[in-house]
């Protein structure tokens, strides 16, 4: 009997230690990698009121967002709805709907847009204090630049000010331009369709253009509204019940048209792959970086075959390819047995993220709870975004998927509690989640003899950017982190490096791994070819440390 609790107790100290639940949790999937909370305060301290429309960088770093609390930062007593954005990695928020010099917002602002660096921040706002000289009594589409603390008016009107509401901002990747949907009629010349029209303001050139035309410059016959932009800002997607921006448009329901300004041409992408119109609604467009992959939400049933579930679909249109792809379905093709919709692509359409409350996409689900999901549309699956770092599933509706262009991070608006410990607020906040995990460093070799060249290799750090590499507390130099976020370096002995212990830390903002390395005569040469990093004098460690015995 001794025997057998003993073995129960060492296989469950092994469960234990491979991250395995010796007790299932009926609402729990597999985990990809942490959830962090980001409409939180520079001290990690929760908003005392909602947050939500979250927008993210490139790199998933920087994500913005709009939130009614008034504890994000100091300062904050102007009562209205503000817009701030959270770095990840220095674990600090700010707040950029100010004027020039910090003056907060006398008015409420709504949308943000980030660009790629995290940069440029676009929103929408009533205040009137932004800028000097705003009278008009209308939202408007206003840019900050948090390197200079500059914030400047988008919806611009060179002679006054815009005689209507303009919102629903989008940036370009590079914080150039700047889309934006607007019910005023002096923007342009010639605006006199006495419909919303989408803008393409060109913060360099100081230029502003109608994207709602159509390939010969004619003004939409109907309204338009949510813009979206690629990286070079050269390609605008929008949602237009229009029916003369292209030729045989006779559906008589919203579409969604590509403007490409640098071919002046206007085509509709909510088509089939023969080109066949929709037989339904399509509306929120998003685009990729490239341009090439279009995401849309669609009531129509013909867009692909077998589309008989009765509900909205989340669809991507390949422009390169002209075909249409249904993205809203589960890994083995079910279809979503509810609605779907709000998608959000990655910046070479490979993963699409989207909320829906179907209950056939992923097991587990509780019945109508929005989820939030992404796609990876080269491996076929779809995954459960709206998770805690442990799995659990989000115990309230998650929405307003925002996903990073690489693909790996998605922000989303939740009311869940239990996405991350002491969510106490009992309001919506906004989130973080990463599908790869924390970063990783492993060494080739453990130990070699004096002239051995060690390997070493990292996954998951901040991807294009630099890292820290120490040894033994004392900076070696940096290294770069590709795409992906793999680093690899070596440390280069020689004849003459001092005997003994190394350890080799990479530091990336608050993130920290270490792997040590012996180096000694008796050890095996580790031949190796290239350069690296030198091993300084001076600096070794004794291979034996001797820890503190601990009486219990």
């Amino acid at each position: 009997m001794r025997i057998l609790v003993l073995f129960t107790i060492l296989f469950g100290l092994m469960l234990l230690a491979q991250g395995t639940a010796v007790q299932a949790t009926p609402e729990a999937v597999e985990a990809h990698g942490p959830t962090i909370r980001a409409s939180v305060s520079s001290g990690g301290g929760q908003g005392n009121a909602a947050s939500s429309r979250p927008a993210v960088s490139a790199d998933g770093r920087y994500v913005a967002f709009s939130s009614d609390a008034n504890n994000l930062v100091s300062g904050d007593t102007n009562g209205v709805t503000d817009i701030f954005v959270y770095d990840r990695v220095s674990n600090t928020t700010q707040r950029v709907s100010i004027r020039t010099g910090g003056e907060q917002a006398n008015g409420p602002s709504f949308s943000p847009a980030i660009s790629d660096d995290g940069r440029i921040v676009a929103f929408s706002s009533l205040a009137s204090n932004l800028v000097s000289g705003d009278t008009n009594g209308r939202a408007d589409v206003f840019v900050h630049d948090r390197q200079t603390g500059q914030t400047s008016l988008m919806s611009v009107v060179l002679n006054g000010t815009a005689n209507g509401d303009s919102r629903d901002p989008d940036v370009s990747g590079d914080g150039r331009y700047v889309v934006f949907a607007s019910s005023a009629s002096n923007l342009v010349g010639g605006d006199t369709n006495q419909a919303d029209d989408i803008f393409r303001w060109d913060r360099v050139a100081l230029i502003m253009e109608r994207i709602s035309v159509d390939s010969n410059g004619a003004q939409a016959n109907d309204f338009s509204r949510h813009p979206a932009i690629n990286g070079n800002g050269q390609r605008i997607v929008f949602t237009s019940d229009a029916g003369n921006l292209v030729a045989g448009d006779g559906n008589f329901t919203a579409d969604i048209f590509l403007r490409d300004t640098s071919t002046g041409t206007t085509s509709r992408v909510s088509i089939t792959d023969g080109g066949g119109e929709a037989n339904g609604t399509s509306w929120l467009p998003d685009i990729s970086a490239g341009g090439q992959h279009i995401v849309f939400v669609s009531f129509a049933t013909n867009l692909v075959g077998n589309d008989n579930n009765g509900y909205a679909d989340v669809f991507l249109r390949n422009t390169g390819t002209g075909r249409t792809h249904i993205i809203s379905i589960a890994t083995d093709g079910t279809q979503g047995n509810n609605w779907s919709e709000d998608p959000s692509v990655s910046a070479d359409g490979r993963y699409v993220a989207f909320d829906s409350f179907a209950t056939s996409l992923s097991p587990g689900t509780s019945p109508d709870l929005r989820k939030l999901f992404v796609r990876d549309r080269t491996t076929n699956t779809l995954l459960l975004a709206s998770i805690s770092t442990q799995g659990i599933i989000g115990n309230q509706a998650s929405r307003e998927a925002a996903l990073a262009a690489n693909g790996r991070y998605v922000a989303y608006t939740s009311d869940a509690t239990n996405l991350v410990a002491n969510d106490t607020n009992q309001a919506a906040d906004v989130f973080l989640h990463d599908f790869i995990g924390p970063p990783t460093l492993s060494v080739d070799f453990s130990a070699g003899a004096p002239g051995s060249i060690f390997v070493f290799s990292g996954t998951n750090w901040q991807a294009n950017s630099t890292a820290v590499v120490s040894a033994n507390g004392v900076t070696l130099g940096n290294v770069n982190t590709d795409g992906n976020g793999n680093l690899t370096f070596q440390i280069v002995t020689g004849g003459a490096t001092q005997q003994g212990l190394y350890i080799i830390s990479v530091t990336q903002g608050s993130a920290q791994l270490s792997r040590s390395i012996l180096v000694r005569d008796d050890a095996p040469l580790r031949p190796g070819s290239g350069g690296g990093f030198g091993l300084p004098d001076g600096i070794v460690l004794d291979e034996f440390i001797y820890l503190p015995i601990i009486r219990r």
